[in-house]
């Protein structure tokens, strides 16, 4: 949805970072129920663009609406949030402490990576530091270390190079 035409600049701006979230359901129900990721099993996707916040609704509604529709039955392997944290990823970003938060309890940790959204109006720079201090507040130190670079290590198979850099972050 487009912003009302008589809003300001700033304030149509601010209006396209409230729903950009919300537009990533969209996108993520068709991957979890066309069976793209069923067919293609080693395909990793990446949600990113938006808050972790929503991931947890989403992926609550679409195992619910897939359970009682009788889904199941049409050849699928799993629910669609068990295929979700098999196959893909969502990005954390600015002051995001709830959605860290819930997303690690579902999906889990080990499918949230961390953005600073650099060089949108929404990004966390130049104080990206103090940003990233409070959103991973409540979190553990092996959720905390997953989320900023063991995943994306992990996913863009850079292990060995995070490896050698560890002694330095």
């Amino acid at each position: 949805m487009p912003p009302y035409t008589g809003y300001n600049p700033s304030l149509a701006r601010a209006f396209e970072a409230i729903t950009l979230p919300q537009s990533g359901m969209t996108y993520i129900g068709n991957f979890l129920v066309s069976q793209i990721l069923e067919r293609h099993p080693k395909l990793k996707v990446v949600f990113g663009g938006a808050s972790a916040g929503w991931i947890n609704f989403i992926l609550e509604t679409t195992d619910y609406a897939f359970g009682i529709s009788g889904n199941a039955s049409l050849g699928y392997e799993r629910k669609p949030s068990e295929t979700f944290q098999r196959q893909c990823y969502v990005v954390g970003t600015y002051d995001d402490r709830v959605g860290l938060r819930h997303a690690c309890d579902s999906p889990g940790a080990q499918s949230v990576l961390w953005g600073t959204e650099f060089p949108l109006a929404v990004s966390t720079w130049p104080d990206t530091r103090r940003y990233l201090g409070a959103a991973c507040a409540s979190l553990s130190d092996a959720e905390r270390k997953k989320i900023l670079m063991s995943n994306a290590a992990e996913l863009y198979k850079i292990n060995k190079l995070i490896d050698s850099l560890g002694k330095w972050i």
